[in-house]
């Protein structure tokens, strides 16, 4: 026996709607709206400062290209992003900090949900090559903590 309950299929599949502009003409912070379609939608409004790596003449073209340096921090990119979110009718803040360490190859991200459901901290790192890649996240709120490896 084979049934078919449209309520379960609907006529619009699960659709992402977004449209990004940059802020100001001389820097790279963007506003972002995104509105998601889905058994559960959002509406989100974003800002973003994307990561920005400003080398002078004779640091060279790349920081990829020669030997690193001693400690391998001398090139570190911040990106930042903030925004109101709205799953539903629950409204929550978001904010979020990433610093990659280029010669290294490594980023450190935090990020922070309030809402009326609570508060979520995220904590993660990554590294990564050619070959492979090692990340890990813990996220803490008050009823769990997660920590997840790949």
């Amino acid at each position: 026996m084979t049934g078919f309950n449209p309520a379960r299929y609907p006529a619009i599949p699960p659709t992402t709607i977004s449209y990004s502009r940059r802020l100001f003409r001389s820097s790279p912070q963007r506003g972002e709206i995104v509105v998601k379609v889905a058994k559960q939608p959002s509406l989100s409004f974003l800002y973003q400062s994307p990561p920005t790596l400003e080398l002078k003449e004779w640091e060279g073209a790349s920081p990829q290209l020669g030997p690193p340096t001693t400690l391998g921090l001398k090139y570190v990119v911040f990106e930042r992003n903030c925004g109101l979110v709205f799953e539903g009718a629950l409204p929550y803040l978001i904010g979020k900090v990433t610093m990659s360490l280029v010669e290294l190859s490594v980023d450190f991200k935090a990020s922070i949900q309030y809402g009326l459901t609570g508060l979520l901290v995220s904590l993660g790192a990554k590294w990564s090559n050619e070959n492979a890649e090692v990340a890990s996240n813990l996220a803490l709120n008050p009823s769990a903590i997660v920590l997840e490896l790949k």
